[in-house]
């Protein structure tokens, strides 16, 4: 399973523009940045090299996955001059990064009429053969 939240940024018109895509299993939190764009890139790079889950008891300080980390940081990281948002993930982090950053219409990973079904297709042009 995996989590995923998106950071977007305030626009000079007063809209909001998706800039950073962070994308957690439970193992590992990564995340991806609009191409070109250094001042987010550094940023989240800090914030993922300084980063740990974050403490979910604080009685033993013990603490949780990455995925947890998706909670905190739609949290934390919800400023007047930006805005988190946690986001259902697709099956890849590239596939989450096109449809929530770039704007992509996602695309299945196997074409329609290869994917697996539950209907038995009738079988025809086979003789019946007879028990013995």
């Amino acid at each position: 399973m995996s989590r995923a939240c998106v950071i977007y940024e305030r626009t000079g018109d007063g809209g909001w523009r998706p800039v950073i895509l962070f994308y957690a299993t439970p193992k590992a939190v990564d995340y991806k940045v609009l191409p070109g764009d250094v001042k987010h890139e550094a940023w989240a790079q800090a914030v993922i090299a300084q980063g740990q889950p974050p403490v979910i008891n604080y009685e033993t300080y013990e603490r949780g996955t990455w995925e947890d980390w998706i909670s905190w940081a739609a949290d934390a990281f919800a400023t007047g001059y930006s805005w988190a948002s946690e986001v259902e993930p697709e099956v890849t982090m590239q596939a989450t990064y096109e449809r929530e950053i770039l704007g992509y219409e996602p695309r299945p990973l196997t074409p329609p009429a290869l994917q697996p079904t539950t209907m038995m297709p009738e079988l025809s042009g086979y003789k019946k053969v007879r028990p013995l």
